[in-house]
């Protein structure tokens, strides 16, 4: 079961800003303001950014279900492109393993840079019966697809407003 996203947007950031800020997985954690229901709570990336072939482990809570991440980073061009790979393991029976991942090309444009992102998320629900297959392929179809785009735009928004302040901190 895969659900593939594509969005385009513009950032106001130049390329390397923008890559900067979504190479360093210890930052992510912080700047980036993810859902109540479901936060990263640690990673053991070291500091700064994580380049291609680099490995970590993040943790955290899906509503009440605990959740590990293994990522590998699988592209990292600075100032043009960058792309993860990430397997979500579920501390719950029921819940299945998710793949996926996640490329981001960043290509100067005027002021900032418009950033092509392009997503693949997918589930084993081989553990499910037929009905639940179904039911988690539209939910899938209607819900998540429309998430990891507006994700994409929070990401994007939240990545400006980090870099706004790191850069009035410095002055």
């Amino acid at each position: 079961m895969t659900t593939s996203v594509a969005a385009t947007a513009q950032s106001r950031l130049s390329p390397a800003e923008l890559f900067d800020l979504l190479a360093d997985p210890r930052g992510c954690v912080t700047w980036h303001d993810h859902p109540t229901k479901d936060r990263p709570q640690s990673t053991d990336a070291p500091p700064g950014p994580a380049l291609a072939g680099a490995e970590y482990w993040s943790r955290g809570l899906c509503g009440t279900i605990a959740w590990r991440a293994r990522t590998s980073v699988t592209a990292a061009e600075r100032s043009r492109h960058y792309a993860t790979e990430t397997e979500i393991i579920y501390e719950h029976p029921r819940v299945p393993r998710a793949r996926s991942s996640e490329r981001f090309v960043l290509e100067p444009n005027g002021v900032g840079c418009l950033v092509r992102y392009e997503t693949e998320v997918s589930q084993d629900t081989a553990l499910y019966g037929w009905l639940a297959r179904i039911y988690v392929a539209v939910a899938n179809r209607l819900l998540v697809a429309r998430s990891l785009r507006k994700n994409f735009h929070h990401v994007l928004r939240a990545a400006e407003a980090e870099a706004a302040r790191s850069a009035s901190t410095r002055t």
